[in-house]
């Protein structure tokens, strides 16, 4: 994976007048005064990763500080705005300062991890230092990943051409209001990308984490899975609020909820032809954890989001909505 970094890069100059004929910001010179330090880190950590070579994905940072990213088909370029960062670095500081240290039945803590590798001190003394800088980049890396990994899923669906022929950019967490049936549709190919996403932790997830975190041990999975999912559904918690706007039968992405539901499925599953649950004992301890979170971070917050998928209505919609997953599967 390669992060575009300067003018050199033979389609600089076309994604640039692509980025601001869509008002998307600046491509952004990661080497500026005022670059975000894990962003920083981050940039150097994708332009070392060996990975996803053979879509010769390339991704761009801008200078836009609204939460944005997104993809532009013809170039191959996944783009995330420097605003979109910058939430992902208050969300997971906020995590860090409001995760339990420990609770009554003794289970497994985001915490428990950092007391295990020796770090716990760090927190204790309340230092910016090592053990919690390192757990909030990886957070944030986590956060990312998921990001990167949903557009790849666009990419390797042949979505752009599917889903709009005259579609140049797509923005992720941008919904119009749609008609019942195309509204279907396109939630349905959300889910298909958020699906390889969801592949990807499932297989990578304790390298990943391990990886974020700079340790040389190998986590417990269901530590490493818990990071995960809470760092996921935290994501997903955050943008309930900058896009769910409207009814969920007119927009083009689906629910927060539906996507929350739809990642733990997946993760969890053992085939594809698995129907599709409740949430893990996993997944509900990383949702109480968010919850915990966003009681402190969001001055108090409505949960109920989280289960609207209980609603008969809302039922029958995903039932339509992941039966339709089957028309975009690498098309």
């Amino acid at each position: 994976m390669k992060v575009m970094l300067n003018k050199k890069d033979v389609v600089y100059s076309s994604v640039e007048n692509i980025m601001k004929n869509n008002k998307l910001g600046l491509i952004l010179n990661p080497e500026s005064d005022d670059t975000n330090p894990v962003l920083g880190k981050l940039i150097q950590i994708l332009n070392e990763e060996d990975v996803d070579e053979d879509l010769n994905v390339k991704v761009v940072f801008t200078t836009s500080q609204f939460v944005q990213a997104g993809l532009i088909y013809g170039e191959n370029v996944i783009f995330v705005s420097k605003g979109l960062i910058a939430s992902l670095c208050r969300l997971s500081d906020a995590i860090v300062d409001n995760i339990p240290y420990s609770d009554e039945k003794n289970n497994i803590t985001l915490i428990s991890l950092v007391d295990y590798y020796g770090i716990k001190s760090e927190f204790e003394k309340g230092d910016i230092g090592k053990g919690r800088n390192a757990l909030i980049f990886c957070l944030v890396k986590t956060m990312f990943d998921f990001i990167y990994n949903h557009e790849c899923g666009h990419f390797l669906n042949n979505h752009g051409i599917a889903a709009r022929k005259n579609l140049e950019v797509e923005v992720d967490h941008k919904s119009s209001v749609l008609s019942p049936e195309e509204a279907i549709s396109l939630q349905a190919k959300e889910l298909v990308a958020d699906e390889r996403a969801a592949i990807n932790f499932k297989i990578y997830a304790n390298s990943n984490i391990t990886d974020a975190l700079g340790l040389h041990h190998v986590l417990h999975d269901s530590v490493a899975d818990i990071l995960t999912l809470t760092s996921i559904y935290a994501y997903f918690r955050m943008m309930h609020k900058y896009m769910h706007t409207s009814h969920y039968s007119s927009c083009s992405h689906p629910s927060w909820s539906l996507r929350a539901l739809w990642f733990s499925h997946v993760f969890s599953r053992t085939t594809r032809k698995e129907k599709m649950g409740f949430f893990t004992q996993e997944a509900l301890y990383s949702l109480q954890i968010v919850k915990d979170v966003f009681d402190q971070f969001d001055n108090g917050s409505d949960d109920a989001w989280i289960f609207e998928y209980e609603d008969d209505a809302y039922g029958e919609w995903i039932t339509k909505v992941t039966e339709k997953t089957l028309d975009w599967y690498s098309l």
